[in-house]
């Protein structure tokens, strides 16, 4: 099992490896539809469409991942799928096409998104792509989650005044 942080620097969410504390790759948000994935001498761009991600390689385009039940995807290329991206308990999961557990992401605190990350591979090597690919979704999920929450709190706080004022 390997072990990774995910820690922001400037306009970078970079991934070290706790290992060898050696940068594996980044994700750029300069604009909020313009993501880039960065691994070495390798650029991916990320680019969301109404229920697709079209992703591209150094500009050409390598695979489209569908969602599917609940905000989860699937890579139309690949065999796997990313699973509980906006789920309360488990975090974010990327399985192989038996659903076997390739790797994990759970915040640090499970009720709000405090910057730091636990990632965890379970075979062998995973391309850093595919972590960084799950942690973007991992980061938008969580996004949607806490606004869930906030509105929730909002909206059942306002009802609870109505009723006993």
């Amino acid at each position: 099992m390997n072990m990774f942080t995910a820690i922001y620097k400037n306009q970078w969410l970079t991934l070290i490896d706790d290992a060898t504390s050696q940068e594996v790759g980044k994700i750029s948000y300069h604009q909020q539809l313009d993501i880039n994935i960065t691994v070495g001498d390798d650029k991916f761009q990320l680019s969301p469409e109404r229920r697709k991600i079209k992703v591209f390689k150094n500009y050409k385009k390598i695979d489209t991942l569908s969602k599917y039940l609940l905000g989860n995807y699937r890579s139309k290329k690949s065999n796997f799928k990313i699973k509980g991206i906006s789920s309360w308990k488990g975090g974010t999961k990327l399985v192989d096409k038996n659903d076997k557990l390739i790797l994990s992401i759970n915040n640090e605190n499970a009720l709000s998104d405090n910057g730091k990350y636990k990632i965890k591979t379970y075979q062998g090597e995973v391309d850093p792509y595919y972590i960084l690919l799950s942690l973007h979704l991992h980061l938008k999920g969580s996004k949607v989650k806490t606004l869930t929450t906030l509105t929730t709190a909002i909206l059942s706080a306002t009802l609870l005044r109505n009723l006993f004022y």
